[in-house]
């Protein structure tokens, strides 16, 4: 009650607001044992998501997986449709990650 008197020196606050701020307050205090742990699993989700990302489009992970594919060419453990693909799709990857380097 003291806040809503304070309230209404100050300025005039309806009391249905006093009771939509307890009420939240309240629904949060109900809720925090279930929203914790799923916000914390949110958390780890991003993070993971965020890092796969990074390593994703690292330019010198790209550099070292193209050259990685050309060893496997040259030694004949792949043919020349395949190293095709596969460079294709790294240097995709790799002008992507330029992209997001830049900015862009």
């Amino acid at each position: 009650m003291g806040e809503l008197r304070q309230a209404t020196r100050d300025q005039p606050v309806a009391a249905k607001d006093v009771v939509r701020r307890n009420m939240s307050l309240l629904g949060t205090i109900v809720t925090s044992p279930f929203a914790g742990p799923f916000k914390g699993v949110l958390w780890v989700v991003k993070t993971l998501a965020e890092h796969a990302e990074q390593e994703l489009y690292n330019e010198d992970n790209i550099r070292k997986d193209l050259l990685g594919l050309e060893q496997q060419y040259e030694l004949g453990k792949i043919t020349i449709e395949e190293f095709e693909g596969a460079e294709g799709e790294l240097l995709q990857r790799l002008n992507q990650a330029r992209r997001m380097k830049e900015g862009r």
